[in-house]
């Protein structure tokens, strides 16, 4: 966790300031809940959130384990301009 300046107190969005790593967990399950072993889930991810466009996006795909269960870390980098860059 990066710690926020005093100063951007009055900024509405501090989470993408202030954190770094997003953690995503995803179990799969058919319809009877049974774990999907080797099922896909993707996750999409938008760093610009006024340009939520299908070409400024990056996938990040994951393949479920033999208990269906997907966990991943991804860093997110720093704001280093306050356009989400």
């Amino acid at each position: 966790v990066l710690r926020v300046p005093y100063a951007a107190q009055s900024s509405p969005y501090m989470t993408t300031q202030a954190y770094q790593k997003l953690k995503w967990n995803v179990t799969l399950q058919d319809s009877k809940g049974h774990p999907v072993p080797g099922g896909q889930a993707l996750l999409f991810l938008w760093r610009d959130y006024y340009n939520r466009t299908t070409s400024n996006f990056e996938l990040t795909p994951a393949v479920a384990d033999a208990q269906g269960k997907i966990s991943q870390v991804i860093d997110l980098g720093r704001c280093v301009s306050g356009n989400g860059e």
